[in-house]
């Protein structure tokens, strides 16, 4: 599902995301420790919709932004930095997700994926 999305600019701005949370994570952890990243947060957001919303269709990169959002707040947090923006951002993405045509399970399933 995190390779399918719904239309041009659903893939761009997922894209966007992506770009802007991966540069600093992939200076702080490295490309492996990204990659694997990616697979878990697109994994652990498609198993939170099988789950929960088996019957929904879904699509899009957004499980991986929100792992990162989890990665953010890590590195963050052993960095000994202000957490108040990491989660700042984590709480109003999760908000967004609960409004509109949007899988809020996806979206946790990638933030949960990312944290661990």
């Amino acid at each position: 599902a995190a390779l399918v999305h719904l239309n041009p600019a659903h893939l761009i701005f997922n894209m966007i995301l992506i770009y802007l949370l991966g540069r600093e994570l992939e200076r702080a952890y490295g490309g492996v420790v990204m990659l694997s990243l990616m697979v878990a947060s697109a994994s652990g957001g498609a198993l939170a919709c099988m789950l929960f919303a088996p019957s929904t269709p879904v699509g899009g990169a957004s499980t991986v932004g929100y792992g990162m959002f989890a990665m953010i707040l890590g590195l963050a947090r052993s960095r000994h930095e202000d957490l108040r923006a990491p989660i700042a951002l984590i709480l109003v993405n999760l908000g967004y997700s609960m409004f509109g045509n949007v899988s809020l399970w996806g979206h946790v399933g990638g933030l949960v994926a990312g944290g661990i």
